[in-house]
């Protein structure tokens, strides 16, 4: 069988089969191929390659000339099959197309990698690996990606994926500075300055680089031709960053840190304090990215510019809410001049209630170095007023995560536009969306290959060889694509090798296999239970009865009989599950059970469900 043994898109599209490369045709047929490897191991359908390459100027021929070009490049990628055999690497699957190849073979892939990996080292301070990890994402650049090809698709990925390489280009010369390498990164910020003569970051590096080396007029002259630049061409002051950049010039501030204790918190030039109590990023986070798209769309064009944007995050146990908010909350923190205020509501916590609205004004408010007056605490009206006023006119970022309960939120929300609210909960916040404006999205699983490639990650930071991608895809499937799930698996797999993982899953073993020890925080088994606790006794005996059934989806009908109900307290059931996001219910009016929910269901069932007859229906 002929393999594909590399696929370039970092550049010229370009393919090696068995190490020669491949010609892959027209700039339409490669413009197919790269839609197909971009989305590679996925289903792509017809609708999706035809909007994704020709856009609104879709040809009469259009579906011959997909058919065609796929045809085509089965060829090229498997020259040595016979005609009437079917393809292994350009499937057809339905209505659409699927590429199937390693990860691992894919530039785009590889330099998505380096870049995770490299952040993970720089989480955790070592910053030369942080640097090989940055040289070694950057070295499968050759070029503008898809090099000579053009269509939505096309453009879009392109843009996104030039923005991701900046981002790294500046990661990684901000680390050179931090290891005191700065010549190097004098002679390369000093380039990108002349090329993108109006990027801050770029400009305020190169300051940065330039002081610590003694250079401190070059330093001064770079702040000086940038703000002329801005106002005379765009109109615009400096940022934030770049200003204060400047001022630490000015005051001869030589220290290359400042030591950060609980105590020691930044202050702006008014003397306010500026909190910045976001979590550490989980940098493995793979996936999500159409969330987070979508996210940073709305937080850029909010539908109401007079009124606070809110958005409420929710989601089973287990999906990675909170490792998701507050990955975007980094990703747009330096937009928020005065800090980031987080606070966990425990509205899901095992052994505490959740924070009431009051006592979590006073916290933020501590975050800003705000006491409430003596009495007011008493007054929630007064209260209340004095929280709007002390947010006034700041720009923040207030990240509520665990919430349960709209209550706890609304109370919270600042009274202007200059502040940006994220919310997690496991249940439905319909109200903060009916009332407040809020926008709410949905987290379930993974796709297919974002699961696969959190697994192969895990399994290599263990020590371990990954198996090939069908068999982690199974066991993927066998973990509902949830992320904690995944993880587990993955860690298993690292120091055992696959098949005990698929046989405890295969044997109601997903529970065990997610147990971690003793940590609270990576206790799935306290998440469900936590859930469930919350649940009415017509949730919590749905719930039970769904655990038996023998598929993870269901009808209205189905789900009536296994729990012996009619129709109206069915679906009264259903409705409080869905909301609780412990089942999810799809366009196609069916419902839906991840595979964490329904092992929990399945345990508790035999102790809780003892009895049961279902003839009795």
């Amino acid at each position: 069988m002929t393999h594909v043994t590399h696929v370039h898109l970092l550049g010229e599209v370009a393919v090696r089969v068995e190490g020669r490369e491949v010609n892959l045709g027209p700039a339409k047929q490669r413009a197919v191929f790269s839609v197909l490897a971009m989305h590679a191991n996925r289903v792509v359908s017809r609708d999706e390659l035809i909007q994704g390459v020709w856009g609104a100027k879709v040809p009469a021929t259009v579906e011959s000339s997909i058919y065609t070009y796929v045809a085509r490049l089965r060829r090229l990628l498997e020259p040595q099959r016979s005609a009437r055999s079917p393809s292994e690497v350009l499937i057809q699957d339905g209505s659409g197309y699927q590429f199937r190849t390693s990860p691992q073979l894919i530039d785009v892939q590889l330099f998505d990698r380096h870049l995770q990996q490299a952040r993970c080292h720089g989480s955790g301070g070592n910053l030369d690996d942080a640097v090989a990890e940055l040289d070694a994402a950057l070295s499968h650049w050759k070029g503008l990606a898809f090099a000579g090809l053009s269509g939505p698709f096309i453009e879009v990925e392109r843009n996104r994926l030039d923005a991701l390489k900046f981002t790294a280009m500046e990661e990684r010369l901000w680390a050179l500075i931090e290891l005191g390498r700065h010549q190097e990164a004098i002679g390369e910020l000093s380039t990108l300055a002349l090329v993108h003569p109006l990027r801050e970051k770029v400009r305020s590096l190169l300051m940065r680089a330039y002081h610590e080396s003694g250079r401190r007029a070059e330093a001064l002259a770079e702040f000086r031709d940038i703000r002329t630049r801005l106002v005379t061409e765009l109109g615009i002051e400096p940022g934030v960053d770049l200003q204060n950049a400047h001022e630490r010039i000015l005051r001869e501030d030589t220290s290359r840190r400042q030591a950060v204790t609980p105590s020691a918190l930044p202050v702006t030039r008014n003397g306010r304090i500026v909190p910045a109590q976001l979590p550490r990023d989980i940098s493995a986070l793979r996936g999500r990215e159409e969330e987070l798209q979508r996210l940073r769309r709305l937080a850029t064009h909010p539908e109401a510019a007079d009124k606070t944007p809110v958005f409420a995050i929710d989601g089973p146990p287990g999906v990675g809410k909170s490792v998701f908010a507050i990955r975007f909350a980094h990703q747009i923190s330096t937009d928020f001049a005065d800090g980031q205020l987080y606070l966990d509501m425990r509205g899901f916590s095992e052994n505490s209630a959740p924070l009431t609205a009051t006592d979590a004004k006073e916290i933020l408010l501590g975050g800003l170095g705000i006491s409430v007056p003596a009495g007011m605490d008493t007054d929630p009206q007064q209260q209340a007023g004095f929280y709007r006023s002390a947010l006034a006119g700041r720009r923040l970022l207030i990240v509520l995560d665990n919430v349960r309960f709209v209550e706890q939120v609304r109370p919270l929300l600042p009274g202007g536009s200059s502040c940006l609210v994220l919310v997690t909960s496991r249940n439905r916040l319909s109200g903060l969306a009916v009332r407040d404006g809020a926008s709410l999205i949905t987290l379930d699983g993974l796709c297919e290959w974002d699961a696969v490639a959190v697994m192969e990650e895990v399994i290599v930071r263990g020590g371990g060889t990954p198996p090939s991608y069908e068999r982690l895809g199974a066991i993927a499937r066998m973990c509902g694509y949830v992320p904690v799930a995944l993880c587990a698996a993955a860690e298993k797999i690292a120091t055992s090798g696959p098949d005990p993982v698929e046989e405890m899953i295969v044997q109601d073993g997903l529970l065990e296999l997610l147990d971690l020890g003793s940590d609270p925080l990576t206790s799935i088994r306290s998440a469900l239970l936590s859930s469930y606790r919350t649940l009415s006794p017509q949730a919590a005996r749905m719930l039970l009865a769904l655990g038996r059934a023998d598929t993870p989806d269901f009808d209205l009908s189905a789900a009536a009989k296994l729990a012996c109900t009619n129709s109206p307290e069915t679906w009264r059931g259903l409705n409080l599950l869905n909301r609780s996001s412990l089942v999810q219910q799809g366009t196609d009016g069916r419902f839906r059970m991840n595979a964490l929910v329904r092992a929990y269901a399945r345990a508790l069932n035999a102790k809780d469900m003892q009895g049961f007859d279902s003839s009795v229906c």
